[in-house]
């Protein structure tokens, strides 16, 4: 699943880079509206299939989106947003992990 996560990061990168390339930019707005969608489904993954690892890679590029954006806008709205998104990502993945721990030491002792 990491693997899946960077080649997913890759896969943005690419697509930002393309755009780029095509000189076609997002309004802030867009973006912000993207991260949280992004956001929204890396959410759905964890909670319907368990991908801890690859939602870590994409926290990772999302940070990275952040500082980015930081360096070149300074402090927009589309780095706070990134920031804010991979922070959430990042609780839930904690959050899941802890309350996964907790049904592995439940499975194992029950079956002692």
């Amino acid at each position: 699943m990491l693997y899946a996560g960077w080649v997913t990061v890759a896969s943005v990168v690419n697509i930002a880079s393309w755009l780029e390339s095509l000189q076609i930019t997002l309004a802030p707005f867009a973006a912000n509206i993207v991260l949280i969608v992004l956001g929204a489904l890396l959410l759905i993954l964890l909670m319907k299939r368990n991908v801890r690892e690859l939602l870590l890679a994409c926290i990772w590029g999302i940070a990275a989106i952040g500082v980015q954006q930081m360096q070149v806008a300074g402090n927009s709205s589309v780095s706070i947003t990134a920031f804010i998104v991979a922070g959430a990502l990042f609780i839930a993945v904690v959050i899941h992990a802890v309350s996964q721990r907790t049904s592995l030491v439940h499975a194992i002792t029950k079956r002692r």
